[in-house]
């Protein structure tokens, strides 16, 4: 595959007929799970404007390529300069104490796992660099976990 190989996926509520729950190993996975509400009254009457004909089935013609991709050399750059966040010994503790306290809490049946621990160091940096800084604090931490861990804990019954 290629460096710059990314996936993005849809999921659909579980109570739709012909859906259901990923297990947990797969769900662990996805580095985020980020909900996204319908749009706006005014965004979702563009939609409506621009592709609520029956022509406009089917339309990739709506956008130009530069305007529907990323090319590759940006993600590899954005890549580099996520990988050149310091990280300290304190961070990596705070995150290491993080995923070892939902594996021991009575409430949750599976805790933060090895690779979900490693999708929250690296949000972190992002979130790090995205502020402008070249170090992660645990602020940056706090600021991506909603996003990276909840959709990887199974609490108790």
């Amino acid at each position: 595959m290629p460096p710059a190989f990314l996936v993005i996926a849809t999921q659909n509520p579980h109570e739709f007929e012909g859906t259901f729950p990923l297990p947990e190993s797969q769900l662990d996975r996805f580095m985020m799970r980020i909900e996204v509400a319908y749009p706006s009254g005014e965004d979702e009457r563009h939609v409506l404007e621009h592709y609520g004909t029956i022509a406009s089935a089917g339309d990739t013609t709506a956008r130009t390529p530069d305007e529907t991709t990323i090319d590759p050399r940006a993600i590899e750059a954005a890549r580099d300069c996520a990988d050149r966040v310091h990280v300290s010994n304190e961070i990596l503790d705070y995150i290491l104490a993080l995923a070892r306290a939902s594996r021991e809490h009575a409430q949750i049946a599976l805790g933060l796992s090895t690779r979900g621990a490693i999708a929250l160091l690296r949000t972190a940096r992002v979130a790090a660099g995205l502020r402008g800084a070249d170090f992660v604090t645990p602020d940056d931490v706090k600021r991506v976990t909603p996003w990276v861990v909840p959709h990887r804990l199974a609490l108790t019954p």
